[in-house]
């Protein structure tokens, strides 16, 4: 088997993820939320900690937590695709079905990944756009 019957079994596993994912708002607002609170209560809060003497971090400490908050974005996505989505999936029987269906298997593991980095760049962007509105 070809490769591309992988890549049309990720796109439909991806697609079909990101489809859920985003019209599903109990999903997609945990993922954004979380991480833009945990950002306003840190950064704001602990302001203070830029000016202690060893404090190294030339752009400030804003800046040093908004890294924080891109690898909690990124964990946040990878959780909810990586844990609620696939047991969803197993769950309703769906899963069973696609593995039935596709030709290879690593197909499916693609589609995960690929819908777990999507996601994970969608969350991303309007964090930084967020971001750049309050620096």
């Amino acid at each position: 088997m070809s490769t591309s019957g992988n890549v049309e079994v990720a796109r439909a596993v991806a697609g079909r993820q990101l489809r859920h994912a985003f019209f599903n708002p109990a999903l997609a607002i945990p993922s954004v939320i979380f991480p833009v609170v945990f950002l306003v209560a840190f950064a704001g809060g602990l302001q203070k900690v830029g000016d202690v003497p060893g404090f190294a971090f030339s752009s400030g400490y804003t800046a040093f937590q908004f890294c924080f908050v891109f690898l909690q974005s990124s964990a946040f996505a990878g959780l909810f695709v990586g844990v609620y989505a696939v047991a969803a999936d197993w769950e309703s029987g769906f899963a069973q079905r696609i593995l039935l269906g596709a030709p290879r298997r690593s197909g499916v593991l693609l589609g995960y990944a690929v819908a777990g980095l999507l996601r994970w760049v969608a969350s991303a962007a309007t964090r930084s756009c967020r971001a750049c509105s309050w620096l």
